[in-house]
């Protein structure tokens, strides 16, 4: 789980999704922007993906990336972020 603010913060993406993760918020969360890379990787507002609230989406995870950082323009969630495979 990644508690998510209007300040960039990341996580290390699980070990044990080497290729896809899900990625779900609450309904109440504020919307989310993420970005995949590497330890030192950051998101940005208005710029990285955008994360609508209460989304649950699987997402493939860049080549070489292990970490995932969300940031909101305002208000907070949490991002929760586990291995799985969409269809």
């Amino acid at each position: 789980k990644l508690v998510v603010t209007n300040s960039s913060a990341r996580v290390a993406i699980p070990a044990s999704a080497p290729m896809q993760v899900r990625i779900r918020t609450k309904a109440t969360d504020a919307d989310c922007f993420i970005e995949f890379g590497t330890s030192t990787v950051t998101a940005v507002a208005d710029q990285s993906y955008s994360f609508a609230a209460g989304a649950v989406e699987f997402l493939s995870v860049p080549l070489n990336a292990t970490h995932v950082a969300a940031v909101t323009e305002t208000g907070t969630a949490s991002l929760y972020i586990h291995s799985g495979e969409g269809t």
